[in-house]
């Protein structure tokens, strides 16, 4: 937001609240500066009070005897409640586990809550959980709140209201209170929760408009191949798919490998290959045979000149095809192209890969996704996934690259969403973990010193006479 846009929308909307429930004492949850208790100390307002996450800012320090820090994977409790309670701008950088215990801790704060957050694809860095405002109505009455879209109304059409705002603002009142405001309680009786999911006309505008920049103007527009290996996972298959069919970049084909899945992977495939008839998309089957060959057998037949593996169970960002291939094309020679990706399941935290990426730390540590774009003229260098490493095939290919001299590029951007589960394919490579780093170091001695492969060697010996 503008500063400008920003003090104006907030000089409106504290007028508001002053005007609507004439409150004397305020907390902000999650403050990032002091802008808004400083419009509301201009209103004669002096009981303030700022909730900061993470660290302090020096631009509260006006505040700082009234200023507490909020870790949100444990609980705060002051032992005061306030008139108000705001919460701006705050909720989606809150990882989705945590959520229940926010909302609880900024519902004991007061019985009235201003609140915004940002809705999906809203898209900005250090964003978590951007949700719906049903998703957030649900959550807050669960602590005995209702939702009142009062704001959003009023504040709709006014240009001097950030978009933002005017699309997510909404009041939460605790049940028993909302006879004190009857205003609102005349709301409520209104309240449809199944309608609250808007887009204000100018972020549906800045997101498209964002969209079309965010497609590379390329002289060529190579083919992209996505491959689909797809084991157990059938449920999860139409979401990988959607995230390639939305890409700002069309020039792809999807080919799904059904690796002698015993769910129904065939069926589901079939019916997105019919639900997308303008697409190129096709299936694959073969008897099972692990990842890396199920990998390998897409490859083999890809028309495409450049490769970008996705599990069944991921998802891309709508604009990694774009984003990687851009980078891709400006080199002379063939290379492989990695992003930024953002776990979400059991774990949600973004990982900035280009930060831990470096060749030594490759040889220690598997700091890429395997979603990461490279030349088809690649794999056939490094003679495609090698399965006899199966679970850590990924991390293999990349080390072979390395002995191939292929050069590798990051960018910080988030391409990928990766499911976490309690239970995967890594998770049960990394109950192997010794034997296969061993095993690792042994294919490629020429990346490590002899006293790393002498040691490696000697763990293989040991695990070959217990095996025996």
């Amino acid at each position: 937001m503008a500063l400008e846009h920003l003090q104006d929308s907030t000089s409106v909307i504290v007028s508001l609240l002053v005007e609507l429930l004439q409150p004397k004492s305020i907390v902000d949850f999650g403050c990032n500066s002091k802008g808004w208790l400083s419009f509301f100390r201009a209103e004669e307002i002096n009981e303030l009070w700022g909730i900061a996450i993470d660290k302090a800012l020096e631009d509260l320090e006006d505040f700082e005897d009234k200023l507490y820090l909020f870790d949100f994977k444990n609980s705060l409790t002051l032992n005061q409640s306030f008139d108000l309670a705001l919460c701006l701008e705050v909720a989606e950088t809150i990882p989705k586990q945590y959520t229940k215990k926010f909302i609880g801790t900024l519902s004991h704060l007061s019985p009235v809550i201003l609140f915004a957050a940002a809705i999906p694809m809203q898209g900005r860095r250090g964003h978590l959980n951007e949700q719906w405002q049903p998703y957030w109505a649900q959550q807050f009455q669960a602590q005995g709140f209702v939702a009142i879209d009062f704001f959003r109304k009023k504040l709709w059409n006014n240009p001097d209201i950030d978009p933002y705002y005017a699309q997510n603002l909404l009041l939460f009142v605790r049940q028993e209170c909302l006879q004190d405001y009857p205003q609102l309680a005349s709301v409520a009786q209104a309240n449809d929760t199944t309608e609250m999911a808007l887009v204000h006309p100018k972020v549906y505008l800045h997101s498209l408009a964002r969209k079309q920049k965010a497609i590379p103007q390329l002289e060529s527009a190579p083919l992209v191949s996505i491959i689909i290996p797809c084991y157990e996972q059938a449920q999860y298959l139409s979401e990988a798919v959607a995230s390639v069919v939305v890409q700002t970049y069309n020039n792809w084909e999807i080919i799904i490998v059904n690796d002698g899945s015993p769910d129904n992977t065939s069926e589901v495939a079939q019916k997105l290959i019919a639900a997308y008839p303008t697409k190129n998309i096709r299936l694959l089957e073969q008897e099972n045979k692990g990842s890396a060959e199920a990998r390998n057998a897409g490859i083999a037949i890809a028309a495409g000149e450049y490769i970008l593996p996705l599990d069944a169970d991921d998802k891309l960002s709508i604009n990694a095809l774009a984003l990687m291939l851009k980078v891709a094309l400006q080199q002379d020679l063939p290379c492989v192209v990695f992003g930024s990706y953002e776990n979400f399941g059991t774990v949600n935290q973004i990982v900035i890969s280009a930060n831990l990426y470096s060749p030594e730390k490759l040889k220690t540590h598997n700091v890429l996704h395997n979603s990461s774009l490279y030349s088809k003229q690649v794999w056939e260098t490094v003679g495609g996934y090698a399965s006899i490493v199966n679970g850590y095939e990924d991390w293999d290919f990349w080390l072979n690259c390395h002995k191939h001299h292929i050069p590798f590029y990051g960018i910080q951007e988030v391409i990928l969403y990766y499911r976490r589960a309690p239970v995967s394919g890594i998770t049960k490579a990394n109950q192997q973990s010794e034997r296969l780093h061993a095993l690792l170091v042994c294919r490629h001695s020429e990346l490590y010193s002899s006293e790393q492969v002498s040691r490696y060697q000697a763990i293989m010996q040991k695990i070959a006479v217990e095996v025996s």
